[in-house]
């Protein structure tokens, strides 16, 4: 619905109704129509000497900001003539000095209010019907809330646009800190899943190439010395494969199976069958000696060990809890610092410094990059 901000009247000419006993009907119409056309003269003089007003005061609100970016102009100008680089030398403190910059900038707020409120406008607010008188009942209420709010409520608007701004903020500053942490288990896992090239060792690798092919052992396989994969290779070979690896003085002893256990004392040996006849069921061989098993020895009840790596846990512990006391902390010290205005300056301040401090924090890896 779009708000009408200036109305001329009346609307209408020659819409007016006669009255009774009219002798001349047309010089009625006639004059009733010059009368309407003169209130409109007057309704838009009005509103011309409102419009020009506004005009004017904007103006004055420019001229006094040229008048101010003048100023500054001018001193720097002054500066900037007097500085002789050719004579003067300027120290490098003063070249580093950083003076913050202080704005005097003055943001609009509050533009559709009572006292910035236009005069056309105003009128036809005036005209308007009032509100029924809820309030009366404000002081007969449990929640203490104003009855009238329930009705019409002018902030509710600003209220809410507050209530979004506000969790906005929190939404950034959750994101952050969610983005910091994976930052941190990124690096982290980063570290670890970092491989150490293995070192090549270049004498065994050209005592492999002395090899022939067929007794040049399996890459993938440590080459040991005493243990090779063909069977069927001759002493000679075998000369040269040890005097290569460093001379073995002894070979190994061939391989021979362990004897068999002793029989059982109770045991009796059958007699020997013809050639013919089926040979019995072999007999199970005796159960294997059981395990040694590991004898506790009495002792009272145990007694937990007071060491030192106990000790470091326990540290490390009451340092993470005392750590996550102190963050707490130093939240509830932020927004005890933070600026609870409710206008609309120091709400839009509070999200800009949440977005510039971000800002920082990105940029402060590309810095790290450029000074390793």
């Amino acid at each position: 619905m779009p708000l009408v901000k200036r109305i001329i009247e009346p609307r209408y000419l020659c819409r007016g109704a006669l009255p009774d006993g009219v002798a001349s009907e047309l010089e009625c119409v006639t004059n009733s129509t010059l009368a309407a056309v003169i209130k409109q003269l007057g309704g838009l003089s009005r509103h011309a000497e409102d419009i020009f007003g506004e005009l004017f005061t904007e103006a004055n609100s420019f001229y006094l900001r040229m008048n101010s970016l003048q100023e500054r102009v001018d001193l720097l100008a002054v500066k900037v003539t007097q500085l002789d680089s050719t004579v003067e030398e300027v120290s490098l403190q003063d070249i580093n000095m950083r003076k913050a910059f202080r704005s005097s900038a003055v943001q609009d707020q509050q533009v559709v209010s009572r006292s910035s409120i236009l005069n056309p406008v105003l009128e036809m607010y005036q005209h308007c019907d009032k509100p029924p008188p809820l309030n009366i009942l404000t002081p007969y209420r449990d929640d203490k809330k104003d009855g009238l709010k329930f009705y019409t409520d002018p902030s509710y608007f600003f209220n809410l646009w507050k209530e979004k701004m506000l969790q906005a903020t929190e939404n950034k500053r959750k994101e952050k800190r969610r983005q910091k942490e994976q930052k941190h288990v990124e690096e982290s896992s980063g570290r670890e899943v970092k491989k150490v090239r293995k070192a090549r060792n270049r004498r065994q690798e050209w005592n492999l190439m002395a090899y022939d092919k067929e007794l040049r052992p399996d890459a993938r396989v440590t080459p040991s010395p005493y243990h090779t994969s063909d069977d069927s290779m001759s002493p000679d070979s075998i000369k040269q494969l040890f005097s290569s690896l460093g001379g073995a003085t002894a070979l190994s002893r061939p391989y021979s199976p362990s004897p068999p256990p002793p029989p059982p004392a109770n045991y009796v040996p059958s007699p020997s069958r013809p050639a013919g006849q089926t040979p019995p069921m072999a007999i199970a061989a005796p159960p294997l000696p059981p395990m040694m098993e590991s004898r506790k020895l009495p002792g009272g009840p145990n007694v937990p060990m007071n060491d030192a790596r106990s000790d470091l846990l326990a540290a490390i512990r009451r340092g993470i809890q005392l750590r996550k006391v102190q963050e707490q902390r130093e939240q509830e010290e932020a927004k005890k610092r933070e600026p609870t205005g409710n206008d609309v300056a120091t709400i839009l301040s509070r999200r800009i410094a949440v977005e510039y401090s971000e800002s920082e924090e990105e940029s402060e890896p590309e810095d790290q990059e450029w000074s390793d």
